[in-house]
């Protein structure tokens, strides 16, 4: 089942949602601050849905999704009078089966609330959300074989001093309740990532990482990795960490206790902030920096294999394939691992009818049996987009929302 949202029944929608009595209206309401701007979504009970349906088996989706209920949610990306926070974090889970989008309301003089919405790739159907109720989530990673999340939350505008700036939480989607959380003492980590029992995070200006237990994250232990961190990934299998400083890569073994193994040095001058595991085991993966090179390690060296890259480089699991945001033109150029001089195939997503003019957020991978790719962009839209023929045809799934 596909969630499409046109602009063109909007505010049919809105005023139907704002009036009706299963539905959350998510706005501030004291008179002091005059806010339009609404996020709108529902949970109506549904005996016949059954929303872990169409999700992979022993995935993500499949531990996230709650039955029983129909979801629905109108993102409202520009907020009037504020300047509009758009699209503050979306990311999708390691097995590619889910992705999560974060929409917070920022609200002047008081506390900010988000909403996570969590989408099947498979059908790109709502399967579930969070409500953050004055909570600022600045970022989150899955949990692996659960239904669990950890948020990085940013505490309320009036709560800064003397108490400290972030908290991480780790967040039951199916209750939206906090199973366990921890101050961060004014640090906000650059990274955060999990294997299913702990959590790892990473700190600017520090050459340690922190490792929390899942369910006790008011306990904590680190160890040395690299300088200045700029990216963890957590291995699909658990089994290890790649952590990703300003020279160097290195590698831990955290099935059983932390070990480290093996030691990579970048190329010279370069200082990537994204990485992609390109592996299983975490072996083989891209390194990229915002308006800067991409490379590609194949388990023995690097490759380059673009000069300039757009907001995101992501690898297909499904074709064996390297993604690339290029911003010269406003394409996404595919890569085959072993031929990095030459795209396989390359188009321009917003030159694709139905047209949109947003600028590129995140390539989103798809699981297996669901052709193709999706790509969201920074004013909302949310795309899928197929090739035949070496034609690319493009599906609107979520519109760019009109401005209020």
């Amino acid at each position: 089942m596909k969630y499409t949202f046109m602009p063109v029944f909007c505010l049919l929608f809105c005023t139907f949602c704002l009036y009706s009595k299963d539905t959350v209206k998510w706005e501030d309401d004291t008179p002091e601050v005059k806010i339009k701007a609404s996020g709108l979504f529902s949970k109506k009970k549904d005996p016949k849905v059954r929303n872990s349906k169409n999700t992979p088996a022993d995935s993500i989706a499949r531990e996230i999704a709650v039955d029983n209920y129909r979801f629905q949610w109108q993102p409202q990306w520009s907020f009037a009078g504020l300047g509009g926070a758009i699209l503050p974090f979306a990311l999708e889970s390691g097995d590619e089966s889910v992705l999560g989008i974060v929409e917070t309301l920022p609200q002047k003089d008081t506390s900010s609330s988000s909403i996570i919405v969590f989408i099947n790739l498979a059908d790109f159907a709502i399967i579930n959300y969070t409500v953050m109720t004055g909570k600022d989530v600045r970022k989150f990673c899955f949990v692996p074989f659960s239904q669990k999340i950890v948020c990085l939350v940013k505490s309320p505008y009036n709560k800064y001093y003397p108490e400290p700036k972030f908290q991480l939480q780790t967040i039951d989607t199916h209750t939206a309740e906090v199973i366990s959380s921890t101050p961060m003492a004014k640090e906000e980590p650059v990274a955060v990532c999990s294997n299913g029992g702990n959590v790892f995070a990473a700190f600017r200006d520090s050459d340690r990482i922190r490792v929390y237990d899942i369910d006790k994250l008011s306990e904590y232990r680190s160890f040395p990795a690299v300088s200045n961190p700029a990216a963890l990934k957590c291995s699909r299998d658990g089994k290890k960490l790649l952590a990703v400083g300003s020279s160097e890569i290195r590698f831990f073994d955290i099935e059983q206790q932390i070990v480290p193994e093996k030691k990579i040095t970048l190329p010279a001058f370069f200082n990537p902030d994204k990485a992609v595991l390109c592996s299983e085991d975490a072996s083989k993966f891209l390194l990229s920096v915002f308006g800067g090179d991409t490379y590609f390690y194949n388990g023995e060296k690097f490759i380059k294999i673009c000069k300039r890259t757009d907001s995101d480089v992501a690898w297909s699991a499904a074709g064996k394939s390297i993604l690339v945001g290029q911003p010269q033109n406003s394409s996404i150029a595919s890569y085959k691992p072993d031929d990095l001089d030459t795209p396989e195939t390359q188009f321009r997503f917003q030159k694709l009818r139905p047209y949109t003019n947003g600028k590129l957020f995140k390539i989103i991978t798809l699981p297996p049996g669901q052709a193709g790719i999706a790509v969201l962009d920074k004013r909302g839209a949310l795309c899928h987009f197929t090739c035949k023929r070496n034609r690319w045809k493009k599906d609107m799934i979520i519109e760019q929302p009109e401005p209020l």
